[in-house]
Order: C-alpha cells, then structure tokens, then sequence
C-alpha cells in the first residue's frame, strides 16, 4: 500500500505503524540547528568527524585511499634500503669525498 511522508516527523504507513523518516544527510555548508546536526550525525555511523560551526557543516576532504596506503606501506621498505646502503663500503667512501670536498 501507499506511504504519506511528513515534512518531518515518522512516515505514515497505510498498512502498518509509522516509520521513522530517515535522517538527510550531511553535507559541507549545510546550515543546521545544533539538534538537526546532531540527529544527522548520529544516524551516519560512516563519518568519522563533521562540525557545525556557527551554524553551517564542515565536513573533512574525502581521502584518496589507495595512494595514501601506498605510502604507508612503502615507507618500512624505503627506510629498510636506506638502512642497507648506508651500511655499504662505497657509502663510507663517497661520505670521505663530500667531507674531502666541503674544505
């Protein structure tokens, strides 16, 4: 059967109880009450952190995933074949020439 939506309140369900509308989402400018804001935050479990400032939402720029793990997870690497060439023997003679050279 047919569902009549409110401006706001629960939807009214010809067949059955009311059901709550659910909540808008949040989105950066948006200009809220401090209890709107707080229902729609509450009901996205998915935001890790949005703010309402003088009334208006910040939410943080969405992040690039992939290359942002790809960094992470290269840096043990990178720093694990620094580690390795600095400990060669042409290390130690190449660092002899700069000092040599500096004087």
């Amino acid at each position: 059967m047919g569902t009549v939506n409110a401006s706001s309140g629960p939807a009214l369900d010809a067949d059955g109880p009311a059901r709550p509308t659910p909540a808008p989402g949040l989105e950066n400018g948006d200009r809220l009450t401090r209890a709107e804001f707080e229902r729609r935050y509450e009901a996205r479990p998915d935001l890790k952190k949005a703010e309402l400032i003088e009334g208006v939402v910040h939410l943080p720029s969405p992040t690039r995933s992939g290359s942002h793990a790809l960094l992470s997870g290269d840096l043990p690497a990178v720093l694990a074949a620094q580690r390795r060439g600095l400990a060669e023997p042409a290390h130690a003679e190449f660092v002899k020439r700069l000092h040599a050279n500096r004087g």
